[in-house]
């Protein structure tokens, strides 16, 4: 879930910044995956790439969302564009499970020890 609500919050505030009002906001489960749709009134201006920006400045955004999603795009009507991400519900569930924070040697359990 955690990669599903990042790749939201990223498409939401890009569309805040970026677009124009109204922005709406769809989330749909489709079998394995959720597909995550945020639109606003800016259909003749696509999203850009910030290309060789201090990170520190923002614009990570959508290269984050391309990275965790499977797949991502946009379409445009005119007067409104979507932006959207599909992120896949397995994928995300299992990486969403609590990770023991001790370092391996450290959790007990068996297992081999130190080498040789």
């Amino acid at each position: 879930m955690q990669r599903s609500l990042l790749a939201l919050e990223e498409l939401t505030s890009n569309a805040l910044r970026h677009g124009r009002l109204p922005v709406e906001v769809t989330v749909t489960r489709t079998g394995r995956s959720w597909l995550l749709e945020v639109g606003d009134a800016a259909g003749d201006d696509p999203p850009t790439l910030a290309a060789d920006r201090d990170p520190a400045l923002g614009g990570l955004g959508l290269p984050l969302v391309a990275t965790i999603s499977a797949a991502h795009g946009r379409t445009a009507d005119g007067s409104r564009k979507v932006v959207w991400a599909r992120v896949d519900s397995t994928l995300s569930e299992a990486s969403d499970a609590p990770r023991d924070p001790r370092p391996p040697d450290a959790r007990g359990g068996r297992g081999r020890g130190p080498g040789p």
